[in-house]
């Protein structure tokens, strides 16, 4: 288009007589020699710049190491490696102790959860589109991560799994992206959030640098700010297998999981978050909060796994 040779650093007339003789793409006017482009007036050294220019706009743009070109379906349906399950008998004496623990009067099914999750696998991108490679088959020498000692060693993992749908995200233009919670980024003490997307990057502050604000104003810009809460868990704190749903499981398994509930939904409460995440990277739970906010119930789904 004319707008596009411009951009090549042809003028106004220039432009049009290119187009009016076929030049109108990068790839056309590549092919031109410095004879054609001094026809229209052009000098020499200011032709060949723009043949130059002609040749670099038509060639695919260098993709990122170790990126792959796929459709937004494949990204979220490669395989992710898991964490392996420990075989000694030491297990980690970490519990889980909400800052923010409110009590549930229940927790409830999810009710045509397996359609809406149809419909958002639907609704991803077809287009092919650079992303990067951290966890595609055959990315890494280990089949699985390293069994976990600790909650530290399952945000690792979930850390580097995170790149993944917050590449997605940003492709599809939405406006939010899976952050860790706390240093201003939520009222609540959650594992992470998910967030609106900043329109401008925030750079780092120094300490004692921003005015002291008043604190009901800042819960409120997190209120804002804040979409969702997630817990990261380890495999003994969070006892769930895929498939499995905690809103039929038996008495001694729910009481077991309820901790861990409890810290979502107080987070989420503080957050005014509609939705939450409880994950130990192999197997993960979604939940939502009823619309009747007053209601202390959380809306849970079937155990997904990786």
């Amino acid at each position: 288009t004319v707008a596009e040779l411009k951009e090549l650093g042809f003028t106004d007339n220039d432009a049009i007589k290119l187009e009016a003789k076929g030049y109108n793409n990068t790839d056309l006017l590549k092919e031109a020699t410095l004879e054609d482009l001094q026809g229209f007036g052009l000098k020499h050294a200011h032709a060949s710049y723009v043949r130059s220019k002609a040749a670099a706009a038509a060639q695919p743009a260098a993709a990122p190491p170790g990126a792959e070109l796929m459709t937004a379906m494949q990204v979220m349906s490669t395989h992710v490696p898991p964490i392996g399950v420990r075989t000694s008998p030491r297990r980690s004496s970490a519990k889980t102790q909400g800052t923010n623990r409110r009590t549930l009067a229940r927790i409830q099914q999810w009710p045509g959860f397996d359609k809406e999750l149809e419909s958002l696998r639907e609704s991803l991108d077809n287009t092919q589109k650079l992303y990067r490679g951290i966890t595609l088959p055959g990315s890494t020498q280990r089949t699985c991560f390293n069994p976990a000692a600790d909650e530290g060693e399952v945000r690792g993992p979930m850390s580097l799994v995170a790149l993944i749908p917050n590449d997605v995200a940003a492709s599809m233009g939405f406006g939010s992206q899976l952050e860790g919670g706390g240093s201003s980024r939520s009222a609540s003490c959650a594992d992470w959030v998910v967030r609106k997307r900043a329109v401008e990057p925030e750079g780092d502050r120094e300490v004692g640098s921003a005015p002291i604000r008043n604190a009901r104003l800042d819960l409120q810009e997190h209120s804002d700010q804040t979409l969702g809460c997630v817990e990261i868990k380890g495999s003994w704190q969070w006892d769930l297998r895929e498939g499995e749903d905690p809103a039929f499981l038996p008495p001694e398994r729910r009481a077991a999981l309820e901790p861990a509930f409890q810290q979502l939904f107080g987070d989420m409460v503080l957050d005014e978050a509609p939705v939450g995440m409880i994950s130990c990277h192999n197997v993960c739970v979604l939940v939502q909060r009823p619309r009747n906010v007053r209601e202390k119930t959380l809306i849970v789904s079937p155990a997904i796994g990786l």
